[in-house]
């Protein structure tokens, strides 16, 4: 983020945008989804828009200038609010995951349409299962950790708990599936934690 503007996927504009319209004039398009991110995906976007006159939908995986992972530290990277506004402007209209994006999008451009899709799942991929045959309560994570997302918190509270009393350590356990950090499987075993807490790793999607 030192480097690109927006992001380091910035190369690929050009190849892309001549490539959208070379396949359009064998299948004309209706319209422009782009999904972000990376960013540069609704600059793409914007490009394609413009170039077949057609209208351009912007899908906000993740916060763009308001991401807090995101840093912005010279006056050239304040381009980033200027690409965002000028995306937002030319967009038919805007998707996002929740209040908070949706909230923060508006008020940059306020005269913006951004509608709320929340994240959910697909019923036909769930597999009944019988209930385990006990009493436990599991909170299951699943995903990965990375930067300032860590499973402390969680490990922490579960330790207070059962050392406090408040709860046995038959009655309570964490399965994390996906990636599950180094330090938080040393944290696992520093706070004695090895049989309330299941590292199930990586799993095939169903």
């Amino acid at each position: 983020q030192w480097v690109f503007v927006p992001d380091n996927k910035i190369g690929w504009l050009p190849y892309a945008v001549h490539t959208a319209r070379k396949a359009a004039k064998q299948t004309p398009f209706d319209a422009v989804l782009a999904s972000a991110p990376p960013y540069t995906g609704h600059l793409i976007g914007k490009a394609v828009s413009k170039a077949l006159g057609i209208p351009l939908i912007t899908d906000f995986r993740d916060d763009w200038v308001g991401n807090p992972r995101h840093v912005y530290p010279t006056l050239a990277h304040r381009l980033n609010e200027r690409m965002e506004q000028s995306v937002l402007r030319h967009s038919a209209f805007s998707t996002t995951i929740n209040t908070a994006i949706r909230d923060r999008l508006r008020r940059s451009v306020p005269e913006g349409d951004v509608r709320i899709f929340e994240q959910g799942y697909d019923p036909l991929d769930i597999v009944p299962s019988v209930a385990e045959a006990n009493t436990r309560c599991t909170f299951t994570y699943t995903g990965v950790f990375y930067d300032a997302q860590t499973p402390d918190p969680i490990l922490q509270g579960l330790h207070r708990a059962i050392c406090s009393g408040q709860v046995a350590g038959d009655e309570v356990g964490a399965r994390f599936v996906g990636l599950f950090t180094d330090p938080g499987s040393r944290l696992v075993r520093e706070l004695d934690l090895e049989d309330v807490v299941e590292a199930v790793g990586y799993v095939r999607h169903r």
